[in-house]
């Protein structure tokens, strides 16, 4: 194995580079003000994973070239995956593993058009992970991470399916990417949108009966379109996001807080993936439409839903 790098200081790049660090060596890449905090003080994770850290850190100006054996786990946002694979492709050898971290349909194609196909692998981290400080993230719980590829990737997949193991992180493999991306994302598709608008965590749809109906009419739906593409999503998918909201339901999810700092949410490869699947195929997607109109009207107006820890 060679260099392993993990780019992005949000919740799961940070605990990826606490998971992976001792491991298999690897180097946190940040910039400006996430590099000087992690570089001054350790990493303090807390919740249903509990550690410190000091951060082995890298500045992205001193990234160096990245050879065949080496290994980058893309943790940004999903509005940084094109940016930060063009700032990387050009010290990039074509065999160097990249491992796209971000939730959103449609993530790898983006990659495998700025990229090309090489050995680009997804992964799905099921977990909630806020960062509630540049050095300090909270898990709210742990279910697995799920790891997929084309099939001529498997001992890659293997390779890190044992590593994650090894942390103590139940992984899954798969070589239908899409599916993995559409399964992943119902949770995103169901609860961001509606929990964002109603200013509630993700609790409130196992509270009350009309926010679990809407959050099943958007899965619902997701699923209808999915299929229009041949991605067979199974029903047990949609209880199964509904079920899981137990693990963790005082959290606040990522489209409440970007709202709340101003910064621009990416319901565009969630809710707006399934609309735009729809018309492809000369469908509406009524119910994910209304959602994502009415959370682009609330950051167009620039209003402040939440009133809660402040955004990571």
């Amino acid at each position: 194995m060679g260099s392993v790098y993990v780019i992005g200081t949000g919740g799961i790049g940070l605990f990826l580079q606490f998971l992976l660090q001792d491991r298999c060596a690897s180097t946190l890449v940040a910039r400006d003000t996430a590099l000087e905090a992690l570089s001054a003080q350790a990493l303090e994770v807390t919740g249903a994973r509990e550690g410190t850290l000091q951060a082995k850190i890298l500045a992205w100006k001193d990234l160096p070239p990245l050879g065949p054996d080496d290994t980058v786990f893309l943790a940004t946002g999903s509005h940084g995956v094109t940016p930060a694979l063009e700032a990387i492709r050009a010290r990039m050898d074509p065999a160097t593993t990249v491992i796209l971290c971000q939730n959103g349909i449609g993530i790898h194609d983006r990659a495998e058009a700025t990229l090309g196909s090489g050995r680009l692998l997804r992964l799905h981290c099921w977990l909630g992970s806020s960062r509630r400080a540049a050095t300090r993230i909270e898990i709210l719980g742990v279910y697995k991470v799920d790891l997929s590829a084309g099939a001529d990737n498997r001992a890659l997949l293997e390779r890190w399916q044992r590593t994650f193991e090894e942390a103590g992180v139940h992984a899954t493999l798969g070589t239908d990417v899409a599916h993995a991306e559409w399964t992943k994302a119902l949770w995103t598709i169901a609860l961001h949108g509606i929990c964002a608008l109603t200013n509630a965590p993700i609790g409130c749809v196992q509270q009350s009966a009309d926010m679990e109906r809407v959050a099943r009419l958007l899965m619902d739906e997701a699923v209808e379109v999915a299929a229009l593409d041949g991605i067979q999503l199974a029903r047990e998918d949609v209880d199964d996001v509904i079920r899981w909201v137990a693990s963790a339901p005082d959290l606040i999810n990522a489209t409440t807080r970007d709202l709340a700092a101003g910064r621009p949410h990416d319901l565009g490869v969630f809710n707006g993936a399934v609309v735009a699947a729809a018309a492809r195929h000369g469908r509406g997607a009524p119910a994910n439409e209304v959602v994502l109109r009415l959370v682009d009207y609330v950051q167009d107006a620039g209003q402040v839903v939440v009133e809660r820890t402040p955004a990571p």
